[in-house]
């Protein structure tokens, strides 16, 4: 299967790509400018996902069956939510499946469980 991770130099997107690359998938994965060294066999495009005609040219050019998106910045609303939608958007007219991940790092952790309807309480 060929997966694409948005973000693919951050916590959650850097352990995806290693784990789509070790099962065997062609992966491709973003980053902000400059690949990181040591990832061989992934194919990683350069773009900026606060730019919405930037990230359509990656998919366009990548053409994934599957994008994860796992992109995000702290306090970077235009990368955090607007990049999202412009992955969003990229799909839709590239097609394939999203999937949006995120880590509960919005949770302090205090409480046994949290759901939907938590406040964030970030440590």
């Amino acid at each position: 299967m060929k997966v694409l991770i948005a973000g693919g130099t951050g916590f959650l997107g850097g352990e995806l790509v290693r784990l789509c690359a070790a099962s065997g998938h062609d992966v491709g994965a973003t980053c902000f400018s400059t690949p990181p060294p040591g990832r061989a066999g992934v194919a990683w495009l350069p773009v900026d996902l606060r730019s919405r005609e930037g990230v359509c040219a990656a998919l366009e050019a990548f053409r994934p069956d599957v994008t994860i998106n796992a992109a995000y910045r702290q306090d970077d609303w235009a990368v955090t939510a607007d990049g999202a939608a412009h992955v969003a958007v990229a799909v839709a007219r590239t097609g394939g499946r999203l999937v949006h991940v995120s880590s509960d790092a919005v949770f302090s952790g205090a409480r046994p469980r949290y759901d939907e309807t938590c406040p964030p309480d970030p440590i």
